[in-house]
C-alpha cells in the first residue's frame, strides 16, 4: 500500500493542501504530516515513518520539501517518489542561519503577527496578491500554528541536512514545482533538484510566487494527477 505524505510549509496548516485532497478523496490513501511539534527534521520524519506503514510518496510545499527530503536520506528503500513545491535541497548558509536566528529572535518580542503584509508581498506573485481570500487563508492559518510552532518550524530549517547525496543516489521519479517569481525559494533551487535527480520532472509556472498551490491551484492539480498517472498508473 502507498501513502500521499502532505507536509504542509511554515505556518501552513493541512488546509494549504485543500484543492488536491478534494480532488483525489477515496481514490488513493493520503496522510498530513504533523509539521507542529518537532524542533529538527530528522524527528519530524521519522514520526513520518512510525506512522505510515509501507510506501510513501511525501508532497511536501516549501519547508514541507525539506521534511519529504529527510525522508529520503532516511529511508529510501520506502520512499517510492517525491512532489516538491517552492522548495529546494541546498542547505543553509551561516549568514542564513544567523539571520533565521534573528527572526527567532524578533517572533519572541510582543504580539505574534504570523503573516504581515510584508510577507504577504514577499510570497505571492502579482496575481495572487490581488486575491484578497488567499491573504485570509495564510493569516488564518498563521493564527492557528501560532509563536511556538513557528519557532520550532525555523530551527529545522536551521538544522536542516543536506540531502543532494541520496538525490543523486536515487532514481525514484521526483516532481519539482517552483514559480518563476519566488522571492523565498528562487526557481533556481529546485533547478538544480532537476539536474542532479536521475528520474526528474521539472515545470516552472509563469508569474507565479512561492504559494503555487494557492496562486494557481488547477495547473498544479493537473501537473500532480498527470506525474501520478505516469509513474505510478494511477488515475486520480
Amino acid at each position: 500500500m502507498t501513502t500521499l505524505v502532505f507536509i504542509p510549509g511554515v505556518l501552513n496548516t493541512d488546509e494549504i493542501f485543500l484543492n488536491i485532497k478534494n480532488s483525489i478523496q477515496g481514490k488513493i490513501n493520503f496522510i498530513t504530516a504533523d509539521t507542529f511539534n518537532f524542533d529538527n527534521f530528522t524527528d519530524m520524519a521519522n514520526n513520518i515513518l512510525s506512522e505510515v506503514e509501507g510506501d510513501i510518496i511525501p508532497v511536501g510545499l516549501s519547508m514541507g520539501g525539506y521534511c519529504a527530503l529527510e525522508l529520503l536520506r532516511l529511508s529510501p528503500e520506502r520512499i517510492k517518489g517525491i512532489v516538491l513545491l517552492n522548495t529546494g535541497a541546498k542547505p543553509p548558509t551561516q549568514e542564513q542561519k544567523i539571520q533565521r536566528q534573528k527572526i527567532i529572535s524578533a517572533s519572541k518580542v510582543g504580539k505574534f503577527i504570523g503573516v504581515s503584509n510584508l510577507v504577504i508581498n514577499r510570497i505571492l506573485g502579482k496575481k495572487a496578491l490581488e486575491n484578497k481570500n488567499i491573504h485570509e487563508l495564510l493569516r488564518k492559518m498563521a493564527d492557528s500554528c501560532g509563536r511556538d510552532v513557528f519557532i520550532r518550524q525555523q530551527q529545522c530549517i536551521i538544522d536542516r541536512i543536506d540531502p543532494r547525496q541520496a538525490i543523486k543516489e536515487t532514481d525514484i521519479p521526483i516532481l519539482c514545482i517552483a514559480g518563476q517569481y519566488d522571492q523565498i525559494t528562487p526557481s533556481t533551487l529546485l533547478q538544480e533538484v532537476n539536474e542532479i535527480g536521475n528520474n526528474t520532472t521539472y515545470f516552472e509556472i509563469a508569474d507565479c510566487g512561492h504559494m503555487s498551490i494557492l496562486e494557481y491551484p488547477q495547473e498544479t492539480l493537473k501537473m500532480f494527477k498527470d506525474w501520478i498517472k505516469i509513474y505510478f498508473y494511477i488515475d486520480l
